[in-house]
């Protein structure tokens, strides 16, 4: 009968769901003394609707988060994501990728450049981006090129000299050196430009960064796969008062699947960063996530991950944050699930201010269709 109706629907499905939970945070504002603890409710609608073809997929996705606090209602918030991506298949070799979104990022309190100003709520910005990827992959040579583009637009006019466009390019030429196996180069380049001509400081922070890496891929099939590439990064900012530098670039993501109900993962990055910063002049981040899922029985499972991540501001101090996160989701049927998730988290810095220490824990009702 599914099969029925997605025919008559020529290829359309439409997946509909929602969460709805409650969550407590001990420290809402991420603050390292006076902590004030406080209730969400959360409610997440979403909806996911693709037509796959024989030569064209298209997915597109519509979500909203809401959260209302029960008695910071200042910190009330609603975040929202609409996508489009589509794979057009132009051979068995060759493919075209696009993803465009519009996304309302509600910022967290605990991000390395947080608004730190009590009662004016959260800071909004709206982020556009269009990317665009061919790639070929041949018996043992394969390469792809991808531009892309983005828009970081803050909502606030006491964020305006924030707001700023990315222009990214990149290409990868891979040799394939074992059954599952292949080695690859990927250079890269990226340019920001903010909408204002100098920060209040009167620096221009306009800038481009370029590099390359040099890795490893593993196709799936087997117990490992994922990619790993480690290179270099130049950083060139327009203002002659700023400082060049280079630095070390590194980025993967692998999976290991013991079993069919065991997936270990580990994701790393290393890179230059865009920073606001009053007297940093650039940031580079370093950010290790290692995690688990398990499917305890066929309606119970559980995934739990620890992070680290290490902020440099050049000129403009450090913090290291460490942290974990855990889910036990328990369903009830196939349209429904329960859920209790945990998150701690921790951060020293060169600059006492900056430094926390927060838990939040939560219950979720959710509803797939």
């Amino acid at each position: 009968a599914a099969s029925d109706v997605y025919k008559r629907q020529g290829q359309i499905t439409f997946e509909p769901s929602a969460d709805l939970g409650l969550v407590y945070d001990n420290n809402i504002f991420a603050a390292p003394n006076n902590k004030q603890s406080d209730f969400r409710a959360v409610f997440v609608p979403r909806l996911v609707v693709t037509h796959q073809g024989e030569t064209l997929r298209v997915r597109g996705t519509a979500q909203a988060e809401v959260n209302r606090y029960f008695d910071l209602t200042a910190e009330d918030n609603v975040a929202g994501l609409t996508r489009l991506h589509t794979l057009f298949r132009i051979s068995e070799a060759d493919q075209i990728r696009t993803d465009a979104y519009w996304q309302r990022v509600v910022e967290d309190r605990g991000d390395p450049e947080a608004q730190n100003i009590l009662g004016s709520g959260r800071r909004l910005l709206d982020a556009y981006n269009g990317e665009i990827e061919y790639s070929h992959r041949g018996n043992r040579l394969g390469f792809s090129l991808l531009a892309g583009f983005t828009k970081f637009d803050y909502r606030a006019p006491i964020d305006s000299e924030r707001d700023h466009d990315t222009l990214r390019l990149a290409g990868r030429i891979g040799v394939r050196v074992g059954a599952r196996t292949s080695v690859y180069v990927r250079p890269f380049y990226s340019a920001r430009d903010f909408r204002l001509p100098t920060d209040i400081s009167g620096v221009d922070r306009d800038s481009n960064t370029y590099g390359a890496r040099a890795g490893v891929e593993i196709d799936p099939g087997g117990l490992v796969r994922g990619r790993i590439a480690v290179g270099v990064f130049r950083f060139n900012p327009d203002d002659p008062v700023l400082q060049a530098r280079t630095g070390l670039s590194v980025q993967g993501s692998l999976l290991y699947e013991p079993s069919q109900r065991t997936v270990l993962s580990a994701e790393v990055f290393r890179g230059d960063v865009a920073t606001f910063r009053a007297g940093a002049t650039s940031r580079e981040d370093t950010r290790i996530t290692v995690g688990l899922q398990q499917e305890i029985r066929h309606n119970l499972r559980w995934q739990s991950a620890v992070f680290y991540r290490r902020t440099n501001f050049v000129n403009g101090g450090d913090e290291d944050t460490i942290g974990a996160f855990g889910e036990l989701e328990y369903r009830l049927n196939r349209f429904l699930a329960i859920a209790a998730t945990a998150r701690y988290s921790s951060r020293s810095s060169s600059r006492p201010i900056d430094e926390f220490d927060r838990f939040r824990g939560g219950i979720e009702l959710r509803v797939r269709y």
